[in-house]
């Protein structure tokens, strides 16, 4: 797995990479083999994970419901709740929509909590974490 991992990221044109935070580990291994291999290394950037009330993981294997891919519309606007964004108008029926007021209304001064949560690496410095903000309690 990690191997394949390293290499898929490493293909040409992936710059930056997005993960949960839980993968935080492998991502030390995977660059680790992309440079034992000469490959070329992107950016990773980790994002906290969503939990459940009890505190468990959002994922399949946890029994998350799963999202109902014959409602793009309600998911989206469940997920820019959780990103604390404001409501796209009642209006905003479609998706591109729904994403076109979410960029016109992003704002990371509002949202700053959202970079407490997130982990980068550069590319080019060791593998070790750098925090964009000052880490809140995750």
């Amino acid at each position: 797995y990690q191997l394949a991992a390293a290499i898929d990221d490493a293909k040409p044109h992936f710059t930056h990479i997005v993960r949960g935070a839980d993968l935080l580990e492998s991502t030390h291994r995977q660059r680790w083999l992309q440079q034992l291999l000469g490959l070329e290394q992107p950016a990773y950037a980790h994002v906290a994970v969503l939990l459940d009330s009890a505190g468990k993981k959002l994922s399949k294997q946890n029994g998350a419901p799963p999202l109902n891919n014959h409602q793009p519309e309600q998911n989206l606007r469940q997920c820019l709740q959780h990103l604390a964004q404001p409501a796209p108008p009642s209006s905003a029926r479609r998706v591109p929509e729904m994403l076109d007021h979410a960029t016109e209304h992003w704002s990371m001064e509002d949202n700053q909590h959202l970079l407490n949560n997130v982990l980068l690496f550069n590319s080019h410095t060791n593998p070790s974490p750098v925090t964009l903000a000052n880490r809140s309690t995750v």
